[in-house]
């Protein structure tokens, strides 16, 4: 193996300078003698997961015997989709635009709030869902992917219906998990540096019991 490919959201990319610096995938990639590629952004709707992942296979077919993935999957409630007139993918986080102010002058916004009120929705956001997953899981089992999945929201849809290599219970059921030692403030639970390690720590000995050869 030589390449480990982590896609997520704030709780893969890191959410401070440290941890974006020192992310989980960082401690992974470092233990396993891999080369660090995290393409997780934070805000990430599961759409974008997808979106990286097929375009990262697509374009390097002639990596993928030696690439680990790792997908840090996140709550459906987040959505993107393409806006052509601004050329770039407008993001949807709990039935609302996450970067509205952004959004430039000449906007629609009437018609962008119609299509909230219309199209964002829990049934979409579960039909999209599923879609993703499946697509995912097709390609993982089509080229014969190593790879490992988790969530750290409370997910309508179970990845163990769709996934084989889940470790989603074993990141957040873990006793001190909360424990303000893993967490970088009182009101902000994403994991701090000790906590990526906490994460990379339960990852390695997962990927360990399934791939056995990973360090060869």
């Amino acid at each position: 193996m030589k390449y480990l490919v982590t896609i997520g959201d704030s709780w893969s990319q890191g959410t401070t300078e440290e941890t974006i610096e020192n992310s989980y995938s960082k401690f992974v990639s470092e233990e396993l003698s891999l080369e660090n590629i995290n393409l997780s952004l934070g805000g990430a709707s599961n759409n974008y997961i997808y979106r990286k992942f097929y375009k990262w296979v697509k374009n390097n077919s002639d990596k993928l015997d030696e690439t680990l993935f790792l997908f840090g999957w996140t709550t459906i409630h987040r959505w993107e989709v393409y806006d052509k007139v601004q050329n770039k993918w407008i993001k949807f986080t709990d039935g609302k635009i996450s970067d509205w102010e952004e959004m430039p002058e000449y906007t629609d916004k009437k018609w962008w709030e119609s299509f909230v009120v219309h199209f964002l929705n829990n049934k979409n956001f579960v039909n999209e869902t599923e879609k993703i997953f499946f697509s995912t899981k097709c390609i993982l089992d089509k080229y014969n992917l190593k790879y490992l999945s988790f969530s750290p929201w409370s997910m309508v849809l179970n990845l163990e219906n769709y996934f084989d290599n889940v470790i989603s219970k074993e990141i957040t059921t873990q006793v001190g998990w909360k424990d303000s030692k893993h967490i970088i403030g009182k009101h902000d639970y994403h994991p701090n540096i000790e906590g990526h390690k906490f994460i990379s720590e339960i990852i390695l000995n997962k990927i360990e019991n399934i791939y056995e050869d990973i360090r060869n």
